[in-house]
């Protein structure tokens, strides 16, 4: 059994933009940490594919996380590039509600 303790400072557990909010704390958080730390490159894919499959997943535009998109991804390599998009897409299969 879990609780989970609802409060003011729960910034987005019932908010309805709950998934574009977190999709762009953690797209910045992968920006930065690739570029203030390369070694850890394949830490901050993981976190970006998961927060570009919330985004989309969220389906509103937003410039912020766009532009955050169009910059990590410009800083790829072909590998890479690939590599992100098709564990985007698991994330986004892997959160799709189950139909029963």
């Amino acid at each position: 059994m879990a609780v989970q303790r609802i409060h003011d400072a729960n910034h987005y557990t019932l908010r309805p933009d709950r998934l574009l909010i977190e999709a762009r704390i953690h797209l910045l958080i992968a920006e930065e940490m690739r570029r203030r730390h390369p070694e850890l490159r394949r830490l901050s894919n993981h976190i970006f594919s998961r927060a570009m499959a919330n985004y989309h997943m969220a389906a509103t535009a937003d410039e912020s996380c766009s532009s955050t998109v169009r910059t990590y991804v410009r800083n790829a390599s072909l590998v890479e590039w690939a590599d992100l998009f098709l564990r985007a897409a698991y994330h986004r299969i892997r959160r799709r509600p189950r139909r029963r």
